[in-house]
């Protein structure tokens, strides 16, 4: 997308420092889903399953990069 030289994009994004507590829950849930995909192609948890772990972990870790994160099992 073009701008003018007198206009700036309507959005702006701030760094903000990531927290210990913070990255723990980062890690915490990439590596609950990691597990509750490998059960899932085992054929222990079916995807209705799948889906509905998934939401608790988002409600339980709330990581910051849930929302860039694929749910694809």
């Amino acid at each position: 997308m073009a701008y003018f030289a007198d206009e700036e994009p309507a959005l702006r994004f701030e760094r903000a420092p990531i927290t210990q507590d913070q990255m723990l829950h980062e890690f915490e849930y990439a590596l609950a889903q990691q597990i509750l995909k490998s059960m899932l192609k085992r054929n222990l948890i079916s995807d209705d399953e799948y889906r509905n772990i998934t939401i608790l972990n988002r409600k339980s870790f709330n990581p910051a990069l849930a929302g860039i994160m694929s749910d694809n099992g």
